[in-house]
């Protein structure tokens, strides 16, 4: 793939500031996981994440992102200026990094390096050679159109603008992943008054044509939504494994090795499991509280329901994990998107 012009995403390392640094990864040296089999037999409860087992689930993740907006409003009278198209654009981009464990090279045309400490703020600008770029691990092609519905009411128009996003995520490695469309409606009023002195149709109310105030005001109003939709959908696509690195002793605590940089956050759901020979057995899930750099996975709910993950459940709580040190891991499942979202972060007291 040849980039003639580049533009990387990355945040601020301040812990307190919306995005940290997304630069942060998980031990370089974590023992082998074979990819999740038929995990005998499936229980009812609690399962196994798809793709925990994967390279790409244990690691930080170089993303080659390129974006673009097409304005499919017919009336001329109220379509969109490129500036407040590019809203969507640079509203995404400054997203993405927020997920904590996506280092974002956005494909330009003028070979610029963004970097976005945070989701409101474009950052500076400066160039990056592309001899210097890393080896993606993913593909992310993102399609925005805007499009809008008029319907008329007593004194104006009833605007329903509509922005529907297709994405395409592709393994770098071993092609196409998967993709989808999130859409986002908004309405906005339109209506018209008489000048008594030029005796010219004006425009008042929520929306004005040709304004770019009013126009980047629905191009966030419809972002918002829709990225809400592609963090919640990436992060199933894309969940973190992480290694147990001990229980407490009453057992009702792991403790694991990616926190908040790594993209954990507070109330993530975590599913914790063992691999015995080549075979992985889900034995709890819990909710994540984290720093940093670590978290613990509390709340936890046992898997009794499955004989096989039963006998490894009553052992660790009888012996700890001594026999599975090496082989226990926790995944995500999904993410909370308020804490993603929040202006500030959780800390372990």
């Amino acid at each position: 793939m040849r980039l003639s012009r580049i533009n990387k995403v990355t945040v601020a390392c301040s812990f307190c500031l919306l995005a940290s640094t997304l630069l942060a990864c998980l031990p370089e040296a974590l023992p082998a996981v074979a990819e999740p089999r038929s995990n005998k037999p499936n229980f009812q409860d609690i399962s196994l994440p798809a793709g925990a087992g994967s390279d790409l689930a244990k690691k930080q993740l170089v993303v080659f992102l390129n974006i673009s907006a097409i304005d499919a409003i017919k009336d001329a009278q109220f379509k969109f200026s490129k500036e407040s198209l590019q809203i969507a654009n640079t509203e995404i981009e400054t997203l993405l990094p927020r997920l904590k464990r996506l280092t974002v090279y956005s494909i330009y045309g003028d070979g610029a390096e963004r970097k976005a400490p945070e989701l409101s703020n474009t950052g500076e600008m400066k160039s990056v050679d592309e001899k210097q770029l890393p080896k993606p691990d993913l593909f992310l092609n993102i399609e925005i159109t805007l499009s809008c519905e008029k319907n008329q009411i007593k004194h104006g128009q009833l605007l329903v603008f509509k922005q529907t996003l297709v994405y395409n995520l592709t393994d770098a490695d071993k092609g196409h992943k998967g993709g989808g469309t999130i859409i986002a409606t908004c309405t906005r009023e339109v209506t018209q008054i008489l000048n008594s002195k030029t005796r010219e149709i004006e425009y008042v109310g929520a929306f004005m044509p040709g304004d770019q105030d009013s126009q980047a005001n629905v191009i966030r109003a419809l972002s918002a939504d829709l990225l809400k939709g592609l963090a919640a959908r990436l992060a199933i696509s894309l969940p973190i494994t992480t290694q147990v690195t001990g229980i407490n002793p009453s057992k009702t605590m792991f403790s694991v090795r990616a926190g908040e940089d790594n993209g954990i956050f507070k109330g993530t759901e975590m599913v914790v499991w063992v691999s015995v020979d080549d075979f992985n057995y889900a034995i709890a899930s819990g909710e994540a509280e984290p720093t940093s750099d670590k978290s613990n996975i509390k709340n936890l709910k046992w898997n009794e329901s499955n004989p096989d993950a039963k006998a490894i459940v009553d052992k660790i709580k009888a012996e700890g994990l001594k026999d599975f040190k090496e082989t226990t891991w926790a995944t995500s499942v999904g993410i909370p998107l308020k804490e993603m979202l929040a202006p500030s972060v959780s800390k372990i007291p």
